[in-house]
């Protein structure tokens, strides 16, 4: 199976770079993210055309742990909310009615609106 386009968060840098990542191979979403454990933040960039794909935003976990982690904000459309997460981000595509990984529809001009850098690290929240 080809690799897929994702979007990498990173934070110490604070740039936005595009990636490729072997689906359904965690090593390669642990590497891009720099982490031991990660979570899935939430869903957006639904296709207008084949609703049953879209954009999820993966995160370190256990990146609250570090108090030296820089944190960074994203707000995509259609959250309601602003989010803080610390650590490096990754944005992939993935299929809703499979369960497959789908590339990222998300351009980097996008995901450079969704994500606000902070001069923060944990310890100052």
């Amino acid at each position: 199976m080809s690799k897929l386009r994702a979007l990498k968060i990173d934070v110490d840098k604070k740039e936005i770079t595009e990636i490729e990542i072997n689906p359904g191979k965690l090593k390669d979403i642990y590497a891009a993210l720099d982490c031991d454990l990660f979570a899935v933040a939430g869903n957006f960039n639904q296709h207008i055309e084949k609703p049953h794909l879209m954009d999820s935003l993966y995160v370190d976990d256990e990146g609250l742990f570090d108090e030296d982690n820089p944190i960074f904000e994203f707000q995509p459309p259609g959250w309601v909310y602003q989010i803080h997460f610390a650590g490096n981000g990754l944005i992939v595509g993935h299929d809703a009615k499979t369960g497959d990984g789908a590339a990222a529809s998300c351009s980097l001009a996008e995901a450079a609106k969704y994500v606000k850098w902070t001069n923060l690290t944990v310890k100052d929240l």
